[in-house]
């Protein structure tokens, strides 16, 4: 190549590369973000970079002589091939609109970073050259949110979505967690390309209220609290839905929120107002004891339904309100003598509470009864409502337990806690908490896959119920995190049971499969309670233990 040519191309480039610089410096000096602008295929040409690259990837300017050949050096290996490839889409639709990748890419200190970055080609008139520019923006913690996000949709049982409310009053699902298909029958795909498949498999007789209550909440952005049916494969399943409602920049209404199977919370239900009904027949036709008492002289009288209830031998039996007393749970003799000082006042006595059955075991019984004109006689009935109470039970236990291992779930759990620091406050009794989580979980997800995970955890959580004692308060606090209470247990103590049950787990082999046995490891954080601490106090410095043992290696026990 002539010579003149060759310094004509070079003077050609300086005036190029000045031009670029003094635009790109003008434009861009103030974003807090790595900004480039490169002639892709072009290295003869100038490239340019702010001085953000240093700040946010450690990277001085200076030592970035080609960014072509910078990028692909640093880029994560696993990641060129997908970032080529949505390039090459780009390009395919001729640069349409602005190119978005998500990638790894490695510090100047040598571990990858998640950044994102947005391309433009940009024709420069005075320059006479294709550029491309961008902004390349860390994106670490979004990433581990999203993770995080990711991480409850597979341990938590529903359904987590995203709906948008179109202006054009149709619904659409941007986002929707993978367990969808086992809820409603429906693939992820299949309600993100079309959310009336959803509408289609609604009760016939749910669909107008489901719509009153979208539309009512697109109106006033008022959550949506519903349940609703729907038929799958000629299945009835009962579906409980949660949402918070927010309005995007084009008024469209959007809702972040939880499907969840409420069939057999449905049913239960039903029994239970199956059992009210049999009940109120039964009293229609006479199996409702009645009596009479004087809270002046001490007299009562039963009915012969009464010594059945109570399993007591009618001729060996004198009904007085002595033996009342003696048969009524002790916890709940206060609550009858309020309600009788109470009818005093209203002329009703209304009390449920627990008597003792002639085998030793308790019943539960409702009494109603209305104060006489004399101010001291009460004449009411009583019946048996224990089947009903333990369907309570049911449901409440439902509400307070993790539906996998059956353990406490976190707001149970939270409660049950600052009640025992009350206690233990106000009797001066130690209490501590450990603070509990599987190392390397993720691991085993993504080795065995998600069921081997359940697996997993529905082991430990067996080992730590056989572990404590029955007065201990063993939860699930989330994923692979779990948290045991010990009441009227000192650090000292609950630091040893904390090393057994550490030492137990690390023993165990854990049956994944019919052929596949694994082992695992955990690390436990230990607290003691101290004055005028709360739950969130307690398990805050629990954690921090935890993390700290996490810390230093993993399968550990540490304060």
């Amino acid at each position: 190549m002539p010579k003149y040519k060759t310094k004509s191309r070079k003077l050609e480039a300086d005036k190029v590369n000045k031009l670029a610089t003094d635009e790109l410096d003008a434009l861009i000096s103030d974003i807090p973000a790595v900004v480039f602008r490169v002639a892709i295929g072009r290295p003869d040409l100038p490239s340019a970079i702010t001085d953000d690259v240093e700040r946010t990837l450690g990277y001085s300017k200076a030592e970035i002589t080609d960014l072509e050949q910078w990028w692909f050096d640093h880029i994560h290996p696993n990641d060129v091939k997908l970032a080529l490839k949505e390039f090459e889409s780009w390009e395919q639709h001729e640069f349409n609109n602005v190119l978005r990748r998500e990638y790894r890419f490695q510090h100047k200190k040598g571990h990858f970073l998640w950044v994102e970055d947005h391309i433009r080609r940009h024709s420069s008139s005075k320059q006479n050259v294709q550029f491309y520019v961008g902004i390349m923006t860390v994106i670490e913690k979004e990433v581990k949110a999203r993770s995080h996000v990711n991480h409850l949709a597979d341990v938590i049982p529903g359904v987590f979505f995203q709906m948008r409310f179109n202006n054009d009053r149709t619904v659409d699902f941007p986002y929707v967690s993978h367990q969808v298909n086992d809820l409603l029958g429906l693939s992820e795909s299949q309600l993100k390309n079309d959310s009336l498949q959803l509408m289609q498999r609604v009760h016939p007789d749910d669909i107008r209220p489901l719509w009153r209550t979208l539309s009512e909440s697109a109106k006033t952005l008022s959550p949506i609290i519903c349940e609703f049916r729907i038929i799958d494969n000629e299945q009835l399943k009962w579906v409980s839905m949660r949402a918070s409602a927010e309005q995007d920049s084009n008024s469209s209404v959007q809702w972040y929120g939880i499907f969840t199977d409420a069939t057999m919370r449905k049913e239960i239900e039903e029994k239970v107002r199956q059992a009210n009904k049999d009940l109120q027949l039964a009293q229609r036709v006479g199996r409702v004891g009645h009596w009479k008492a004087s809270l002046e002289t001490g007299e009562l009288f039963w009915s012969d339904m009464i010594y059945e209830l109570l399993g007591l031998a009618k001729s060996s039996t004198k009904p007085s309100v002595d033996l009342f007393n003696s048969l009524v749970h002790p916890d709940d003799i206060a609550t009858i003598r309020a309600s009788e000082e109470k009818a005093k006042e209203t002329g009703v006595h209304h009390v449920q509470h627990r008597m003792k059955h002639a085998k030793g075991h308790y019943i539960w019984v409702e009494e109603q009864a209305e104060m006489q004109s004399d101010g001291v006689t009460l004449i009411g009935a009583v019946r048996d409502i224990s089947e009903q109470k333990a369907l309570e039970l049911k449901l409440r236990e439902m509400v307070a337990t993790d539906e996998m291992t059956g353990l406490y779930n976190r707001r149970f759990f939270s409660e049950e806690v600052e009640k025992s620091l009350l206690h233990a406050s106000r009797h001066k009794e130690p209490l501590s908490l450990l603070m509990l989580d599987i190392d390397h979980f993720k691991t085993v997800n993504d080795n065995y896959g998600h069921p081997a995970g359940d697996s997993v955890i529905k082991a430990i959580s067996d080992t730590l119920q056989h572990e404590t004692r029955s007065g201990d308060s063993v939860s699930r606090i989330g994923g692979e995190e779990f948290a045991i209470m010990l009441p009227k247990t000192p650090f000292e103590d609950a630091f040893r049971v904390a090393e057994k049950l550490r030492a137990n787990i690390e023993q165990q082999s854990i049956k994944i499969s019919t052929d596949t046995e694994i082992a695992v490891t955990i690390t436990i954080g230990v607290a003691a309670a101290v004055n005028g601490d709360t739950w969130t106090k307690l398990l805050s410095r629990a954690d921090k233990a935890l993390y700290r043992g996490k810390g230093s290696g993993r399968n550990k026990v540490s304060d």
